[in-house]
């Protein structure tokens, strides 16, 4: 029996072949130097630092940029506020301890606090009437007054009306604005009275100057 002997590497073509010395040495075979896989790979490991740190000093700059903005605007508020504040005219306490002091005749009103406060004659009786000076609605009365008035006087919130009573004598009402009426009354706690009959009312000061025919009455308002 005989037997065809074939060469191996005729069946084998597609095996992997030993390196050619020759190739190595002429340099032809592309191989890594020692270390040079190390360098290759801290070279990508150092770009994708640097993108890293970029995009982390791009949110460090727009932060920071955030908050300058932030500190301006506060800033200017405060700046704002206090130039309001200084250019605003200052009330002395000269001026704040000065009350509020008007005379005026029995057919003239009084404004304060954005109210007019007047009196009015009723069928029986005198009235002091309150008219809000924004709101347009209608005068609203605070009661009637047992005489005839001489006179009205507003002095520090309350309206002073000296009256003439029907039986010859006269007194003092007084409408405290917020409070009510009351009499006033003197350093006695007594009613402020006296006979006659009243034709003028001033004031002078903290005083209250009325007239009775040809008698001159002075009614402190402090004491």
């Amino acid at each position: 029996m005989s037997m065809e002997v074939h060469d191996a590497y005729e069946f084998d073509n597609e095996a992997p072949r030993p390196v050619d010395p020759e190739t190595v040495a002429n340099g032809t075979f592309e191989h890594l130097t020692e270390g040079q896989g190390a360098v290759s790979a801290g070279v990508y490991a150092e770009g994708g630092a640097h993108l890293a740190t970029d995009k982390g000093d791009e949110l460090d700059k727009r932060t920071l940029t955030l908050l300058v903005a932030g500190m301006l605007v506060a800033l200017i508020v405060v700046v704002v506020f206090v130039v309001s504040k200084l250019s605003a005219p200052a009330q002395t306490a000269e001026q704040a301890a000065v009350p509020e002091q008007t005379v005026v005749s029995t057919d003239q009103g009084v404004t304060v606090r954005g109210y007019t406060y007047r009196l009015q004659q009723g069928d029986s009786a005198y009235q002091l009437v309150e008219e809000s000076q924004t709101s347009g609605a209608s005068p609203v009365s605070l009661g009637d007054l047992a005489g005839t008035p001489a006179g009205m006087v507003l002095y520090d919130g309350a309206i002073i009306i000296p009256e003439n009573l029907k039986d010859g004598t006269w007194d003092i009402m007084a409408y405290t604005i917020g409070s009510g009426w009351t009499q006033l009354m003197n350093q006695d706690g007594k009613p402020t009275t006296g006979k006659g009959e009243l034709t003028d009312v001033q004031l002078e000061a903290t005083t209250l100057v009325l007239t009775a025919g040809s008698e001159r009455i002075e009614v402190p308002l402090v004491w």
